[in-house]
């Protein structure tokens, strides 16, 4: 009986998780009988390396949004980093000092967000949209809204490799949703986290110091933005203010709330954040092959995550 009863309790609380894991397998057997070419070689390693790219923000948001915050600066953080790091890089060829450079300066843009937010009780959103038009100006300036190319051979080539077939950046994606996994569920920070963003008020009567939990939720967020950076720009063998796309910090975004993370704070889960990203990125692919324009393809995820957003008020009621 007691086993029964834990059974059930686990169910309960993987609930979101089993069903949208669920949903991914209907949809790749589906995609398996009804559009055959969605599993070629290109199109697969296509979708894993935009996985790659989607997932490890949608974790790193994931802290901020379980937090009770909100960051809509990562798309802008990431490019700027990238512009700061690859300009380093060019002019010095120090590879090591490029890529630090990529994850201080989205660590600083980080950091900004959460001291204000968390020290100055400013809006989130407000503090994240301004984070952004700084992130977009500075690398527009530092670039002359050109592409920054030039980057060292060794750089490129290490980190677009494929090891087992699988590109690099796939590990690097696994590595992240592990160790933010544990940090989130296994660690005395993680609880203050939940704590933090279900009751600030009464996180701080326990103990907790909510201002230092909320301002980390930012750093963990934007040292996502900071790894993707060093990995796109590889990948795309240059680095620029348009190398995240429109949409990147509405896929984000849906993956995270798709897969149970709430924009009300205090509920999230990583596993569940990682899986949203593979249903939006499989979702953003077949737009493409149906041969959807992009900016109707844009109206389209604007409504999906109308309807998300939707389903997460529902579920926080």
């Amino acid at each position: 009986m007691k086993e029964m009863v834990l059974s059930k309790g686990f169910f309960e609380k993987k609930r979101n998780t089993i069903e949208l894991l669920a949903a991914l397998i209907v949809i790749s057997i589906l995609l398996k009988i009804f559009i055959p070419k969605f599993y070629s070689l290109s199109n697969i390693t296509n979708i894993l390396e935009q996985v790659s790219t989607v997932g490890i923000l949608a974790v790193g948001i994931s802290f901020v949004l379980v937090g009770g915050g909100m960051d809509i600066s990562l798309s802008a953080n990431l490019c700027c980093s990238a512009v700061v790091g690859s300009l380093v890089m060019r002019s010095t060829g120090n590879i090591a000092l490029g890529v630090g450079l990529m994850f201080v300066t989205a660590l600083a843009f980080g950091l900004l967000n959460g001291v204000s937010v968390a020290y100055f009780n400013m809006v989130p959103f407000i503090v994240s949209l301004s984070s952004m038009v700084v992130a977009n100006g500075l690398g527009v300036l530092l670039c002359q809204s050109k592409s920054v190319y030039g980057l060292p051979e060794s750089y490129l080539n290490a980190l677009t490799i494929s090891v087992l077939g699988i590109p690099l950046t796939i590990y690097a994606l696994a590595i992240m949703v592990v160790l933010y996994w544990f940090i989130l569920n296994k660690s005395s920070l993680g609880r203050r986290i939940f704590a933090t963003g279900s009751n600030e008020n009464t996180a701080v009567i326990c103990g907790v110091n909510a201002r230092l939990v909320k301002m980390s939720t930012y750093l963990f967020s934007a040292f996502s933005a900071g790894l993707v950076a060093v990995f796109l720009t590889a990948r795309l063998g240059c680095a620029s203010m348009q190398m995240a796309s429109d949409s990147t910090n509405m896929d984000v975004m849906c993956s995270a709330i798709l897969g149970g993370v709430s924009i009300y704070g205090g509920k999230g889960n990583i596993w569940g954040a990682f899986i949203g990203a593979c249903i939006i990125v499989i979702f953003s692919n077949l737009v493409n092959l149906a041969g959807i324009n992009y900016y109707p393809s844009l109206m389209i995820k604007g409504v999906v995550i109308i309807l998300i957003t939707y389903l997460d008020t529902r579920r926080a009621r």
